[in-house]
């Protein structure tokens, strides 16, 4: 269970950041084939969850000080 709460923050930052690119680009309209794509979270960066688990082990382990 702590695994879920501790998953919470990311998936809202996740939807957070689909909602504000909707809504930027609704205001921007419809653009031509971008020549750089922009690095904002999204939901398909983590679909099999391993970096998610990681980040669990990693903020729950007391050993570990940094991470990068």
């Amino acid at each position: 269970m702590n695994l879920k709460i501790a998953a919470l923050p990311i998936k809202l930052k996740n939807l957070m950041g689909n909602v504000w690119g909707r809504l930027s680009s609704s205001i921007e309209g419809p653009s031509q084939s971008p020549k750089f794509v922009d690095l904002a979270p999204t939901d398909e960066a983590d679909e099999a969850g391993i970096y998610a688990e990681a980040l669990l082990f990693a903020t729950n382990n007391p050993r570990v000080s940094n991470i990068a």
